[in-house]
């Protein structure tokens, strides 16, 4: 019930804090990932961590956005 009344009127502070999360999670694997290809060599081809990197970063825009227009309505 308290999860329903501080939300209701406000869904971006949910929304917000969970696209940021997500966003914030791709964000930190894609630099880690740059940081690896630039120092180390290692190719990017091999590994799926590229795709999840930007799967994390498209979702938590995705979701920071539904939050924005569930506002705006």
């Amino acid at each position: 019930m308290f999860f329903l009344v501080r939300f209701t009127k406000r869904p971006l502070r949910f929304f917000g804090m969970v696209g940021l999360v997500i966003l914030s999670v791709g964000v930190l694997e894609l630099a880690y990932l740059i940081f690896e290809r630039v120092y180390f060599h290692s190719p990017l081809a091999d590994r799926p961590a590229l795709l999840l990197a930007a799967l994390f970063i498209v979702l938590g825009v995705q979701i920071f956005a539904f939050g924005a227009a569930r506002r705006i309505n």
